[in-house]
């Protein structure tokens, strides 16, 4: 972009109303979330809120408390809801009643039309680039900056594509509650520390309660005052320890509170908690975590590209975002020498990523990082760029050339590409949401009044995430839930289904075997296993039956009932949807194909087994029709003898068909 064009921009920026450009700029961007339906936890909250009995019980302001220790099973048959494979320390339970009751009045007001639930979070978005405005503003009229600062940095946070998922994924608007809230309690803390009083201390701390109360994220708000201290405050040391007291202390009670209610995480290998796992969790913080998140508040590679989006990218996605991290921290160096307030932002940007490290990297931990980002990056492009223009880039010393290179990257980055980011993004979205709608759709459960005895098995699957909310998204959509469901395997690749009895058979993956995908590591902190581990999940019992290396290799399940019950039903996918299959004959084996997961998941390599077991698993439609004779002929006095004497015929391998009863000798 030439120099006079950006100068022009800066210009007509200046002269703009700034909260107004930023929030209907955020807002026009942002509303292409609208075609976004329900994804994953959604359908869990309208369980919860429908008081489904597929899940357990919880109050309406309690959504977000996924897993509890103490949690009961759903039946006898079911048992609990999560996999079998989940870790018997498993907690993942976060208090949020404030975004719990937003969702309880749009479940009231919207019920399961989603464009109403997107509304609401765009309501609640517009609300919160308004208070980031607010916060700006009066950081800009007390350190004597421009109002241009204002709007590009509003602009710069309305634009980024790494808050897509705070704003196009309803169960996510915790984060934008909280950081609302947040941003408020900062506003009112500098006005207090800038001779407000006592009073904008009280609003600090309410607002800060609020934020608490909206989600976890607004536990960085005592960072943030801690870095503004230490840049910005006024006073001894004692006198500024002082004023940030108060903060420190309603953090303190709310993270005993917090604790002894039960909420938190445990026994999960994507949420590593600091009071459940410390030494783990700062090691992952500071290796990992924290530079891939700060990395991409920065720059345009999503945290999650080596987590979500491709397992190849690890181990070159950190060296990638050091990289990125090291050139922006040489170009913004001298100015964060020379100005208090952008040290500050950046200070609680950095900090404010520690708690989020608590979980895997994702763009929708940065709603918080990003505020002091937007604010550096845009006080780096107005000065570097305005600097250029006024001295022009022949008289410019080489490492200020590169400066201003680096400004005019990140002015096409963060200003003309983010916004159309951020729509594709959306699009990209909507489509995976409507793909896992049709997996859910599509799957061949059990209709009608026999549904209520059924119990189904899913073999595998097209996804990792959807068989853990296939029940209640089939509930949503009208439809009967089993007895049981039960998700045996997330394998993204070959397995070989034996059957060992009546009621068992063993499911064999190849290397690395089961446990080892990311949606698995959710719910349980290491994949090793002993042979004989025995997992129930009510009338199914799993056992680890094979182990190799560590690695968990061949696993045996049993039921209560036949495999041949009609009742029960063993779904494979097929390629188009989940199909009922047909158990083998006892001892027999049949080969489950899967070439990887169907959506841009990360996934481990896996090899074929065809060569262990030749034969694709027979659908059950398929296996009935052979079943079924052409004709039977009427069981009449005459042929009674003639059965018994067959039955009395050992070794001759003669087979009497007697309807629905087939008698082999």
């Amino acid at each position: 972009m030439s120099a006079p064009l950006v100068t022009r921009t800066l210009r007509l920026l200046e002269r703009l109303p700034s909260t107004l450009v930023v929030v209907l700029c955020g807002l026009l961007v942002a509303s292409s979330s609208l075609g976004v339906g329900f994804f994953i936890d959604d359908w869990f909250h309208l369980a919860m809120l429908d008081d489904d009995e597929f899940l357990s019980h919880r109050g309406a302001l309690d959504l977000f408390a996924f897993v509890k220790s103490d949690d009961p099973v759903l039946s006898s048959a079911q048992g609990l809801p999560s996999p079998w494979w989940t870790a018997s320390d498993f907690r993942a339970a976060f208090w949020r009643p404030l975004t719990s009751l937003t969702h309880k009045l749009d479940h009231q007001l919207w019920g399961y039309n989603a464009v109403g639930h997107h509304a609401t979070t765009l309501v609640l978005w517009a609300a919160l680039l308004a208070s980031v405005c607010l916060f700006f503003r009066e950081l800009s009229r007390d350190w004597g900056r421009a109002m241009t600062i204002v709007t590009v940095a509003g602009l710069i946070y309305a634009f980024d594509d790494a808050h897509n998922w705070n704003f196009g994924w309803v169960a996510n608007r915790n984060a934008v509650v909280s950081v609302l809230f947040s941003v408020l309690a900062l506003v009112h803390y500098h006005r207090f520390r800038n001779g407000a009083g006592s009073r904008a201390l009280a609003f600090s701390l309410c607002c800060y309660g609020l934020g608490l109360a909206g989600g976890e994220t607004a536990i960085s708000v005592v960072l943030w005052a801690s870095a503004y201290e230490l840049s910005l405050g006024r006073g001894s040391i004692g006198q500024r320890a002082s004023a940030l007291a108060p903060i420190v202390v309603v953090t303190a009670v709310y993270l005993v509170l917090w604790q002894q209610a039960g909420y938190g995480t445990a026994g999960s290998g994507l949420y590593v908690s600091p009071f459940d796992r410390p030494l783990d969790f700062v090691v992952l913080a500071v290796t990992r975590r924290i530079p891939l998140l700060l990395s991409a508040s920065v720059g345009v590679i999503p945290a999650e590209a080596s987590t979500v989006l491709s397992s190849s990218l690890e181990g070159w996605d950190i060296g990638l975002a050091c990289g990125v991290l090291g050139v922006v921290s040489w170009a913004l160096w001298p100015l964060l020498r020379r100005d208090p307030v952008c040290r500050f932002m950046a200070m609680g940007a950095a900090l404010s990523t520690v708690p989020v490290a608590a979980t895997f990297p994702s763009n929708r931990l940065l709603l918080f990082p990003t505020l002091g980002v937007a604010w550096v990056l845009a006080c780096f492009i107005v000065d570097t760029l305005g600097r250029r223009d006024r001295m022009g880039s022949s008289v410019m010393s080489v490492p200020n050339r590169l400066r201003s290179l680096i400004a005019s990257v990140l002015f096409l980055v963060h200003l003309v590409a983010a916004p159309v980011s951020v729509v594709g993004g959306m699009g990209v979205f909507a489509e995976l949401v409507r793909q896992l709608d049709q997996f859910a759709a599509g799957a061949e459960l059990p209709e009608g009044a026999g549904a209520a005895g059924a119990q189904v098995l899913l073999l595998n699957s097209p996804d990792p995430v959807t068989p853990t909310y296939l029940a209640l998204m089939r509930r949503a959509a009208g439809g009967e839930v089993p007895q049981a469901l039960w998700q045996v395997s997330i394998v993204p690749g070959d397995q070989v289904l034996r059957r060992t009895s009546l009621n068992s058979f063993t499911l064999e993956a190849g290397p690395p075997g089961f446990l080892v995908e990311f949606w698995e590591s959710l719910f349980r902190a290491s994949p090793e296993v002993t042979p004989g581990d025995v997992f129930r999940r009510g009338e199914m019992l799993v056992t680890a039956d094979q182990v190799t290396d560590g690695r968990l290799e061949r696993i045996e399940v049993q039921v209560e009932r036949s495999l041949d019950d009609p009742d029960v039903h063993l779904l494979a996918w097929n390629g188009e949807r989940w199909a009922r299959v047909a158990a083998p004959p006892l001892g027999d084996c049949a080969l489950l194909p899967m070439d990887g997961y169907v959506i841009p998941m990360a996934h481990q390599a896996r090899p074929s087994l065809a060569h262990l077991c030749p034969t694709p698993i027979q659908s059950y439609a398929t296996a009935e029709a052979q079943a079924r004779p052409s004709s039977v002929a009427p069981v009449t006095d005459s042929s009674a003898p003639q059965l018994a004497s067959a039955a009395g015929q050992k070794g001759q391998g003669d087979v009497t068909d007697t309807g629905r009863c087939r008698l082999e000798v």
